[in-house]
């Protein structure tokens, strides 16, 4: 019997003392949404070409593209690892890594290149690229600040019992990454929600690129804005029509609260 095949996309390795598995967003799985989060039974058997992986499980096949590859998968070992498990050799499995390489490399250059083109006029602006289809809703940030520009894709979890949260930013990193001068912290809601609770940005205008297909409902100091796939919105009072009820006084970086349908913000403009 054919196996079906899916595409898995944000896939990385799941490796157990005795078997390893993939989980990712899998796509065209009637059983599941489109991305839903999914891990799989064991792998028994790996093809790969210049593009992606075809990893087989027992019942079904999953093409893992190579630009498609989860931001924590880690350096590539284990996948080197599985191919020789797999019996690949060793010339075979180091191409296929060396394509994989290449293709993270690319994919990243692009996403940067697609933001960037978001802003071209802008000098000073925060680009925060999010999606449903990460299990956090975090894809990238990108900042620009006086002619610089810098690209991540990295992101803090903090796990709680209740309620798991996310940092963006390097305030504890090098000084002079302009990095350093942003801090957002938010808690990633089921229903496609995100609820912002800091919001530091001292690199101009804050955008939210929604760069899924689903619409995001994303709470800041603000008011709420709902975000559709594909759009990249300035999050400003001006955009939202309202007004903040404790402004910021110019040039003072002050940091201020304020309440926002019950939700405190704190915020450095």
């Amino acid at each position: 019997m054919d196996k079906p095949i899916f595409e898995l996309k944000n896939w990385q390795l799941q490796n157990y003392p005795d078997w390893t598995g993939i989980s990712g967003n899998v796509y065209g799985n009637p059983k599941f949404a489109e991305g839903f989060w999914i891990n799989t039974s064991c792998i028994e058997q790996v093809e790969a070409d210049d593009v992606s992986f075809l990893m087989h499980t027992h019942n079904s096949i999953y093409r893992c593209r190579f630009d498609c590859r989860g931001r924590d998968a880690g350096e590539g070992f284990e996948e080197l690892e599985l191919l020789k498990r797999m019996g690949v050799g060793e010339e075979k499995a180091q191409a296929v890594m060396r394509a994989m390489e290449r293709a993270v490399r690319n994919s990243r250059r692009r996403r940067e290149e697609e933001l960037l083109a978001r802003i071209p006029a802008e000098e000073n602006a925060v680009i925060l690229d999010l999606t449903a289809e990460d299990e956090y809703y975090f894809r990238a940030v990108e900042v620009k600040k006086g002619g610089e520009h810098q690209f991540s894709e990295a992101r803090n979890i903090h796990v709680g019992q209740a309620q798991d949260s996310v940092f963006i930013g390097n305030p504890y990193g090098d000084a002079d990454s302009i990095l350093a001068n942003i801090s957002f912290h938010y808690l990633p809601h089921a229903g496609s929600r995100i609820e912002f609770t800091e919001w530091t940005g001292d690199c101009g205008t804050v955008y939210v690129n929604n760069s899924g297909h689903s619409p995001l409902e994303v709470d800041t100091p603000f008011g709420r804005f709902a975000v559709p796939g594909g759009c990249c919105y300035p999050i400003t009072p001006e955009a939202k029509g309202g007004r903040l009820s404790d402004p910021v006084p110019a040039d003072t970086g002050e940091i201020w609260n304020t309440q926002i349908d019950g939700a405190e913000f704190r915020s450095r403009l």
